[in-house]
């Protein structure tokens, strides 16, 4: 499923912008036993993985990474999949050993 994204894309080491405020898509894949993963990254319509311009394809890595580090820390992005999906974690907590994602609708 894809899901509305907007991000900025900064060089870490000068400290500086490249891209602020790219809003794109991110397509998510949802497994209980794995979490969301992104599976692509979208412009107008279009896959930016797919493009054959290097500069296009590693943007497409950088937004990638952007939406998994948002997944990863259960952001804005991780509660919109979690609800769409129908998805409820039950544990206590991301170290709980037997917790685990559940399908609720």
């Amino acid at each position: 499923m894809r899901y509305d994204f907007c991000c900025t894309i900064r060089d870490t080491d000068a400290g500086y912008k490249l891209v602020v405020d790219l809003e794109c898509e991110v397509e998510i894949s949802f497994d209980l036993s794995d979490g969301p993963t992104v599976d692509g990254v979208y412009l107008d319509g279009q896959s930016l993985f797919a493009s054959s311009d290097e500069f296009t394809k590693w943007l497409a890595k950088r937004v990638a990474d952007e939406a998994e580090s948002d997944l990863s820390s259960g952001g804005r992005l991780y509660q919109q999949v979690l609800e769409a999906e129908g998805i409820s974690y039950r544990g206590l907590g991301g170290n709980d050993p037997h917790g685990r994602f559940v399908r609720v609708a």
